[in-house]
């Protein structure tokens, strides 16, 4: 499957703008907390709308849209459709979220299994640690707090380590890291996150 000029201008087109556009109204790291939490110069935590931008390029990164153009070179329209449905996990879990802060007042997915389904569901549920190996180099990884603040995290085998961070819904500290050991290993001590990882592309 081969890219014509018409697109390959557009789609780098698009990149090369999208980068100017995020390189002129991204605040410049000079401070720990703009390193670690996204803040300004003046301290003031990061714009949501930025952050979301920010985390489109991730995706982008994570080979996405190539691995849907793959799945229909190999198994036509079927096939790309079918990978493409994997993004309606995004608004469908916003969703999800939306429906257990407001119809039942819960703060955290495990506070939530806990007083509705009991303890043995909120310990499956957040299974403390989860080692995975590196099935493409350079792989692309990150993880995402569910609920309010999931504390005590510590991710090994990775481009950035952590040990004993705090992770919250605002501060994307876990997102676009690289495992760069043949096994990677993430634990939680309180709360629970949601990751996700790179995979080997289909043959």
């Amino acid at each position: 499957m081969t890219m014509d000029m018409t697109t390959g201008i557009f789609f780098w087109g698009f990149m090369i703008v999208y980068g100017i556009i995020m390189f002129a109204i991204a605040p410049k790291t000079v401070t720990v907390g703009g390193f670690f939490r996204g803040e300004d110069r003046k301290g003031r935590d990061a714009n949501p709308w930025l952050v979301m931008a920010s985390v489109f390029i991730a995706w982008i990164f994570a080979k996405s849209v190539t691995n849907a153009a793959n799945m229909g070179a190999n198994f036509g329209i079927v096939g790309g459709i079918g990978y493409a449905v994997y993004w309606l996990c995004i608004p469908l879990t916003g969703w999800a979220l939306y429906r257990l802060r407001v119809r039942f007042r819960a703060t955290s997915l495990v506070s939530f299994l806990t007083e509705h389904y009991g303890i043995a569901a909120a310990f499956c549920f957040s299974a403390e640690a989860l080692t995975i190996p590196r099935t493409v180099e350079w792989g692309l990884f990150s993880a995402f707090c569910l609920g309010d603040r999931a504390e005590g995290v510590d991710e090994e085998g990775f481009q950035y380590p952590l040990r004993d961070a705090v992770l919250t819904p605002d501060v994307p500290l876990g997102v676009s890291n690289h495992i760069l050991e043949p096994e990677a290993r993430i634990a939680v001590r309180k709360g629970a996150l949601a990751v996700g990882w790179e995979l080997k592309p289909l043959d």
